[in-house]
């Protein structure tokens, strides 16, 4: 059940985007959006980054939401092998990740409600990310992906 209202939640959000913007979600800008008060889910999934170059990502929160300020962006490290298991009927996804990485330094925004990251982007690779807001523990995290091709 959880995971068809996930769905609902993410086409509903990509149907008014399309409404709404006449152009593709800026990855350096993405908003996060909270759904049934239980789900977050960010308007553009993975944040891709096609140019060398650095950039600053900031994402956004809706009103009355704010960012945890030491740990709301949480990069959990650069993707280096990644596996998938038939189980039960379902995928499972397990990753091996080197959360030693240094493309990537986040911290606070100039507001509770903003959170950067600096992506120097000298080199390709996929990186995990958390989110977490401040006290909003029945949220949960969502943990997606930027990506420097």
């Amino acid at each position: 059940m959880k995971k068809c209202h996930l769905i609902a939640a993410t086409c509903a959000l990509l149907l008014a985007g399309c409404a709404h913007s006449p152009s593709a979600p800026d990855p350096g800008r993405p908003q996060v959006f909270v759904v049934d008060g239980r789900f977050l889910v960010v308007d553009a999934e993975p944040l891709v980054f096609t140019r060398r170059g650095a950039v600053t990502i900031t994402w956004h929160l809706p009103k009355g939401y704010t960012f945890d300020q030491k740990q709301g962006i949480v990069i959990e490290g650069l993707l280096l092998k990644q596996t998938r298991v038939l189980r039960e009927g379902e995928v499972h996804q397990t990753y091996v990740l080197d959360p030693k990485q240094s493309e990537i330094t986040c911290g606070p925004g100039k507001d509770r409600s903003e959170f950067s990251c600096l992506n120097r982007n000298t080199k390709p690779g996929r990186y995990k990310y958390t989110i977490h807001l401040e006290g909003a523990a029945s949220i949960e995290a969502l943990d997606p992906w930027i990506m420097n091709n």
